[in-house]
């Protein structure tokens, strides 16, 4: 089985050896549970099915036409595309031609685009875990120490390799608890202005975790604005471990009205970010109250509404004021 876009929506980051493990799997899954362990994908995550040309299609639908394409589909954000049994048939190739054993990270650039089904012409561009352009050699030269990384693009133009901050240990994502302060960052917002974590303080702050190539994130968009529109009490703040270009474009041509800023892998990664789009809840102290996949807080059958991230907002704030007035009630 190959696939031409190794992080889904699950997935802030992945490490060479985790993707090649992705590119390799036992078998064909035939069942949604199986497509879910393989892709490391929640329960509660929506994804959506499409063949070869974009219609949309059932996951049986999906799972019965990957015995016919050689296994082969792309993933970007929550949405899975067949390939066409000739394309199936041709990346397969391509990646058994390898010259270099497949569990190996590649050494240069066409064994990059052999190994990931970049095509010849697709431009690629290589940044740093704070979102700085970097040659591709130097990511290259990342793989081999075991650095993670994230593969996003606009699905036309330009597909971005970010490295993660630190190396991703598989079940050991160093998630922030609850209570905690948030960890400092220092990031440029696509209007190039600073934004810090000292912009948490004053009143609570709900932080969107996106990237361009996520489906999911973009139908979230119109919510999240409205969102905003509903609640000027609460601040707001998008992150994206996009780069600064591509951050921009997904802001424009979206209509995202939340300040965001790029470069954020690091940043997710800390927080143990699992899945896009997330939100994350920040008391007016400053501390992390919650953190939630954005489809979970639907009601059953439902998709997410301004309401419900409204009310998610108020019930752990509320949780929050309760704890720490029982904590001062308490002798000491």
């Amino acid at each position: 089985m190959s696939r031409r876009w190794l992080v889904p929506a699950a997935l802030a980051s992945v490490t060479f050896a985790q993707a090649v493990l992705a590119m390799a799997p036992p078998g064909t899954p035939t069942t949604d549970a199986e497509f879910r362990k393989l892709m490391n994908i929640p329960a509660t995550q929506v994804i959506g099915f499409q063949d070869a040309t974009g219609k949309a299609i059932t996951e049986d639908q999906f799972l019965a036409g990957l015995k016919l394409n050689s296994g082969s589909f792309g993933m970007i954000g929550n949405v899975v595309r067949l390939d066409t049994p000739e394309r199936g048939a041709a990346t397969a190739a391509r990646i058994a031609a390898r010259k270099t054993p497949p569990h190996l990270p590649p050494r240069n650039d066409a064994e990059l685009r052999s190994t990931f089904d970049f095509s010849d012409v697709e431009k690629l561009v290589f940044r740093s875990e704070d979102g700085k352009s970097i040659t591709e050699q130097q990511f290259l030269s990342a793989l081999t120490n075991n650095i993670a990384f994230a593969i996003s693009g606009n699905h036309t133009d330009i597909t971005e390799l970010t490295l993660s901050a630190h190396v991703v240990q598989p079940g050991k994502a160093a998630a922030l608890a609850p209570g905690n302060p948030m960890p400092p960052f220092n990031l440029k917002s696509t209007t190039n202005q600073v934004v810090t974590q000292n912009d948490f303080s004053g009143k609570p702050t709900v932080v969107d975790f996106f990237f361009s190539g996520c489906g999911g994130c973009v139908q979230a968009i119109p919510v999240l604005n409205e969102f905003k529109r509903q609640r000027p009490d609460v601040r707001t703040l998008a992150m994206t471990f996009d780069g600064p270009e591509l951050a921009a474009d997904f802001v424009h041509s979206h209509g995202l009205s939340w300040t965001t800023v790029s470069g954020a892998i690091g940043y997710a990664d800390s927080l143990g970010i699992i899945g896009s789009p997330s939100l994350a809840l920040v008391g007016a102290d400053g501390r992390l109250l919650a953190i939630t996949l954005e489809p979970s807080l639907a009601k059953p059958g439902q998709k997410v509404t301004a309401a419900d991230i409204s009310a998610w907002v108020d019930t752990n704030t509320h949780d929050n004021h309760q704890s720490r007035a029982a904590k001062a009630l308490l002798p000491l």
